[in-house]
């Protein structure tokens, strides 16, 4: 992918280049309580999903994959219970109780699907991970961003992902071994 798709990656770079993130960190949830922020995502759920909807029907090229469904309580609680001792138990953090996901058929789609989110007058961008720049511990590579719909406190997730590369992760068990497969054709030229 670096080496076949070098000016989509440009363009990727220079959209999240652009992207305005507010001053002070938002992307915090509105509240600690685990039940509470389950209870708003499954508020706001239907309400993101057709925002991400108008984003998809911009970029033709790239597909919405179906939604996930809100995050389990009991991962909730896995993750909340497993931070440091000052933050355990909280789950202001949690901010991907709601989630979508965009797979792309290039860099340049990734790009466009980014420069998609930035214009749309239905959301804030709040924080964004470029995992294709600085991949996850595990080797993982992907474009995420947190976001709010106007008028809502709630931290929902879309991740964008590269077709080739969730092709070559697709059967593999659990996050822990994205960094095993960078043998993988489809892998080795990123």
């Amino acid at each position: 992918i670096e080496t076949a798709e070098g000016e989509g990656i440009a363009a990727l770079a220079s959209e999240v280049g652009r992207i305005e993130l507010p001053e002070r960190d938002e992307c915090v949830q509105p509240t600690a309580e685990p039940i509470k922020l389950f209870l708003s995502g499954a508020r706001i759920r239907k309400r993101a999903r057709k925002v991400m909807e108008v984003i998809a029907a911009e970029v033709p090229t790239v597909r919405l994959e179906a939604q996930g469904p809100l995050k389990k309580l009991g991962r909730i609680f896995e993750k909340i219970w497993l931070r440091p001792a000052g933050s355990r138990g909280r789950a202001e953090r949690v901010c991907d109780v709601v989630r979508d996901m965009f797979v792309a058929p290039s860099m340049a789609d990734v790009a466009a699907v980014v420069r998609a989110l930035c214009g749309s007058r239905d959301i804030v961008i709040v924080r964004v991970k470029d995992r294709f720049t600085t991949p996850s511990a595990g080797g993982w590579r992907d474009l995420m961003i947190n976001y709010k719909l106007v008028g809502s406190e709630h931290v929902c997730e879309v991740q964008i992902c590269h077709a080739s590369l969730l092709l070559a992760r697709k059967g593999l068990p659990g996050h822990v071994v994205y960094g095993r497969v960078r043998n993988c054709t489809e892998l080795k030229d990123f």
